[in-house]
């Protein structure tokens, strides 16, 4: 497997369609309920088609070809061993939608890591993600206060508008926060900065009104590696 690395019309296609790919989990799911099914139809269609694109231009011009990294690489092993357990699958239906899936998810991967190549198009995706997080933070945030005192102690967990449970929206949230630390704490302009900061305690107040522990613990979790790490 491999990937082209010159400008071509293919990459150029693979590039436009990698916001495509990310629109249902990073757009239209977190505000709209139980999308999980368009989710993976978005990964299977739009990531595979990034992956016959990418190899139909390596097999032209392999001149201008990487290969897989150790990541991409453990990840089509599982996708490997994945289409040979179907031999003995007792469902075979249900594991071909995993495998197609995981197929996908090679495609997207590959074409997210050639859209984030230069660190300010990886500081643009990650501040068009938290922007947007942040956003749906805010109005499920209005939502669970504008319906709290009706709600009973055995509902409150349903409380979050846009998310089935209020542990699948700390869940959410659990992957913006080191977003936004990063963004915080990566040299730039002080006003992407505050944003960020902001961003952070918008989402310090979501979880509060979640009351999510095992959400509290993840994005504690998340903070300090990403701190370690930065």
């Amino acid at each position: 497997m491999c990937a082209v690395t010159a400008s071509t019309p293919a990459l150029r296609l693979r590039r436009m369609l990698v916001p495509a790919v990310l629109l249902v989990p990073l757009v239209v799911d977190p505000f709209g309920r139980d999308m999980q099914s368009y989710k993976t139809l978005a990964l299977v269609l739009v990531g595979s088609l990034a992956l016959l694109l990418e190899s139909a231009a390596g097999i032209l011009r392999p001149d201008r070809c990487r290969r897989l990294d150790g990541r991409e690489l453990a990840l089509a092993l599982l996708l490997a061993w994945s289409a040979l357990s179907l031999t003995w699958a007792t469902n075979p239906e249900l594991g071909l939608l995993r495998v197609l899936f995981l197929v996908g998810l090679l495609g997207a991967a590959r074409g997210v890591r050639d859209a984030v190549a230069a660190p300010a198009d990886a500081r643009r995706w990650i501040g068009g993600v938290l922007a947007v997080g942040t956003l749906a933070v805010l109005l499920d945030g209005a939502a669970i206060l504008e319906q709290g005192r009706m709600l009973s102690a055995a509902s409150a967990k349903y409380a979050s508008w846009l998310f089935v449970h209020n542990n699948l929206a700390a869940a959410y949230v659990t992957l913006l926060a080191p977003l936004a630390v990063v963004l915080a704490l990566a040299a730039g302009s002080p006003l992407v900065r505050w944003a960020s900061l902001a961003a952070l305690a918008a989402i310090a107040g979501y979880l509060a009104l979640l009351h999510s522990r095992a959400g509290l613990l993840a994005v504690s979790l998340g903070i300090l590696i990403v701190v370690a790490l930065v």
